[in-house]
């Protein structure tokens, strides 16, 4: 699987959530940017917009949001990220599409850094550590 570029993210607008799709008459679609924004601004508030729907679609959302955040300011957003959706969508499947953004940016190496993978099978906590190590490895290049 190919990365998700901006492009993708702000034609395809399946990953965002239906509350956000349209305006409070249900006709006018609203900004993508809105919802990123609302996100990172207040991530408790909106945590529940990043579970309860297809796996393809949750990944969509997270990255699109990852792609916005900037830290230190948005390590609220980012840490939620990777304790909530990450975590819940940890599998082979999950770092099959992650591996298209080897090494990872330093948003996405955060959020999956504070994973809890310990009932993950040892195959994929090795996995994930291997593709960890590759980032962390890049970025000191």
């Amino acid at each position: 699987m190919s990365r998700f570029t901006r492009l993708d993210l702000s034609e395809d607008l399946s990953w965002v959530p239906a509350d956000f799709r349209r305006d409070a008459q249900g006709n006018v679609p609203l900004d993508t940017q809105t919802y990123i924004e609302s996100y990172l601004a207040d991530p408790s508030e909106w945590h529940w917009s990043t579970h309860d729907e297809p796996r393809e679609i949750k990944l969509k959302r997270v990255m699109a949001i990852l792609a916005k955040a900037r830290l230190p300011e948005h390590a609220k957003a980012v840490a939620q990220l990777g304790v909530g959706p990450f975590e819940d969508m940890m599998s082979d499947w999950l770092l099959d599409r992650l591996e298209a953004y080897l090494p990872f940016d330093v948003a996405l190496y955060t959020a999956l850094s504070g994973l809890y993978v310990f009932n993950e099978p040892p195959a994929v906590q090795d996995r994930l550590a291997r593709m960890m190590a590759a980032s962390e490895r890049a970025r000191k290049k």
